[in-house]
């Protein structure tokens, strides 16, 4: 009988995921709809949730997880697309 070895194994330490999610947290990623309401300072997680479903923020899965990772700079430039300037 083959062994192989999975991503639960102990040989591996750590899961594949959680090694995966700690790397992009490392690489400008942030974790969760609550860590982009606190980027974005006063914008409440109803908003971002309701941004999410109409599909104004790019996010990403990992596969088999419902943990939503947004990229810093993508958040970033949805919000400058709203942004507009005082008139007067």
């Amino acid at each position: 009988m083959k062994k192989t070895l999975s991503a639960k194994s102990p040989f591996y330490g750590p899961s594949v995921a959680s090694v995966v999610v700690a790397n992009q947290l490392q690489s400008g990623w942030l974790k969760g709809k609550q860590a982009v309401a606190q980027h974005l300072d006063g914008v409440s997680v109803k908003t971002i949730d309701s941004w999410v479903e109409r599909r104004l923020l790019p996010f990403t899965r990992l596969p088999g997880s419902r943990l939503m990772l947004f990229r810093r700079a993508d958040v970033d430039a949805a919000m400058a697309r709203f942004q507009t300037e005082a008139m007067g």
